[in-house]
C-alpha cells in the first residue's frame, strides 16, 4: 500500500538491459545490469533517505514480473535529481555483493591452519578404529 509523502522507485528504472520505451529512466552509461530491489533499498539507505521495501510489487509496464519497489521520501527533491543520486549507490552496492561472494568462494577454497588440524585428527581417530 502506498503511502502518502513517500515516492515510487522501482528497479526497472536503474536496469541496463531495458530501453527507456520499457521502463528505464536513467542514461545507459549510469544504468546498472539486473538490479533487484534489494539492490535499490541499500542504496537509498546509504543515501540516508526514509526507505520503504515491498518485495512483491509488480511494474505496471510488466505485470508478470514481480521484482519489487522501493517507496522513498525524497524530501523535496525532485525524482530525476534522486534516480541520478541513486544509479552509481547501486553499481556500488552490486560490486560490494560481488566481491563479497567471491571472497566467501576463495574462503571455502582455501582452508585455515585449525580446519586442517581438525582433519587431520578425524583421519587419525578413524585409523585407530579401523585397527
Amino acid at each position: 500500500m502506498r503511502r502518502k509523502g513517500l515516492t515510487i522507485f522501482y528497479p526497472q528504472y536503474f536496469d541496463s538491459t531495458r530501453s527507456t520505451r520499457l521502463g528505464r529512466r536513467v542514461p545507459s552509461t549510469e544504468a546498472v545490469y539486473r538490479p533487484s530491489s534489494t539492490d535499490l533499498f541499500e542504496a537509498a539507505e546509504k543515501l540516508k533517505y526514509y526507505v520503504e521495501h515491498e518485495k512483491n510489487a509488480h511494474y505496471p509496464r510488466t505485470p508478470f514480473d514481480k521484482p519489487g519497489r522501493v517507496l522513498i521520501d525524497i524530501m523535496g527533491q525532485k525524482k530525476t535529481f534522486v534516480l541520478h543520486r541513486l544509479a552509481p549507490e547501486i553499481k556500488f552496492v552490486q560490486d560490494e555483493r560481488k566481491k563479497a561472494a567471491q571472497l566467501a568462494k576463495r574462503k571455502k577454497k582455501h582452508k585455515t591452519n585449525k580446519q586442517i588440524l581438525q582433519e587431520k585428527l578425524r583421519q587419525k581417530q578413524i585409523a585407530k578404529k579401523k585397527k
